[in-house]
């Protein structure tokens, strides 16, 4: 949307008058403005996403926001809408500008997992109709099979005949092995109970809980950013992903870390060791290295842009997991439940 336009959509939709704009950030369809207007700073989205997904997640903004979780205000249109839809069936949506700074894993793990476990806790029981949400429950399993085949093709594909491909072909056996190892693993864990026990923890997942999309107020609050993804799943998802992640930038598996992480979830949202257990059989399976061996293998009319010291950064972050499972046994362990 134009600048010239986007004035005339706020003096008519909100009400307001736009002084400065600048954008926040961009990408696909996905565009992010902060704006300064006759009413304060304000942060204008528009969403790549179909209308009940935008409703059912102002929705979940909403009643995060009656719990007591720090998350933007939308702001509603003149004629009571929750969002701006343009002409075009591009979806808008207007909130409060957020003052703060981006929380980092060092200073803040305790704050960012407390208020993961608190987003899991109060979302544990919303339901919504398939077309306003993403659903991941029960789906592992084909993910795991679908990702082993998709590595095998590569691997074929593959010649070896630059320094990128080489330096993947020489560890993709090695995490082709992991892959199986974690697909066996989920088979034979508590996955399949935890999604159909009565009363079990299942419920949202954020899909993208990391420092990026959260902001530490002031006032010590942490305030959430970003539901676009947001997806029906256990809670192991965005456990895993905020793990691997909290590790990655140590640049190895961190036991200390993933204690503090256990410890600072299980505070407030305990789960089970056999939940526990299917946490680490996803961090057992190689998803970095997935990811970086698939866009590699799409993008390969581009391999000149891909940093070699990254690539060997990824295989050797991956295999400092090799201890997990004892370390997995002394967590446990020390908890006098496993």
């Amino acid at each position: 949307m134009e600048k010239d336009n986007m004035k005339l959509v706020f003096k008519d939709v909100y009400g307001l008058d736009i002084y400065e704009v600048n954008v926040l950030a961009e990408q696909g369809r996905k565009k992010v403005w902060g704006l300064q207007t006759s009413k304060g700073k304000k942060v204008w989205k528009r969403i790549p996403s179909s209308n009940d997904r935008a409703g059912f997640m102002i929705r979940v903004m909403e009643y995060l926001i009656s719990k007591g979780i720090k998350v933007p205000r939308v702001i509603k249109t003149r004629f009571n809408k929750n969002y701006y839809l343009s002409s075009q069936g591009e979806i808008y949506l207007l909130t409060d500008w957020v003052d703060g700074i981006k929380p980092n894993f060092n200073d803040h793990l305790k704050e960012i997992v407390i208020t993961l476990a608190k987003f899991h806790k109060y979302t544990a029981k919303i339901e919504a109709n398939p077309s306003s949400v993403f659903d991941w429950r029960g789906i592992w399993p084909a993910t795991y099979e679908k990702r082993q085949k998709r590595l095998s093709e590569i691997k074929q594909a593959l010649r070896g005949n630059n320094e990128v491909s080489g330096g993947l072909l020489k560890s993709i056996d090695y995490f082709l092995k992991k892959s199986k190892s974690a697909a066996n693993s989920l088979e034979n864990s508590y996955y399949h109970v935890w999604l159909r026990r009565k009363g079990a923890k299942t419920g949202l997942c954020h899909r993208d809980f990391i420092p990026q999309n959260l902001s530490l107020t002031g006032a010590g609050e942490l305030c959430i950013f970003d539901f676009d993804t947001l997806t029906m799943d256990i809670p192991a998802m965005d456990l895993r992903k905020l793990i691997n992640t909290c590790c990655k930038e140590k640049g190895k598996w961190d036991v200390e870390i993933v204690k503090s992480v256990v410890n600072f979830y299980n505070s407030v949202n305990p789960l089970l060791d056999r939940e526990w257990e299917v946490v680490f059989i996803d961090l057992m399976f190689p998803h970095f290295f997935y990811s970086l061996l698939n866009k590699y293998y799409t993008e390969s009319v581009q391999v000149a842009n891909y940093n070699i010291e990254r690539i060997h950064e990824t295989i050797l972050f991956e295999k400092s997991k090799k201890d997990m499972w004892k370390d997995f046994q002394d967590i446990m362990g020390e908890r006098g439940e496993y």
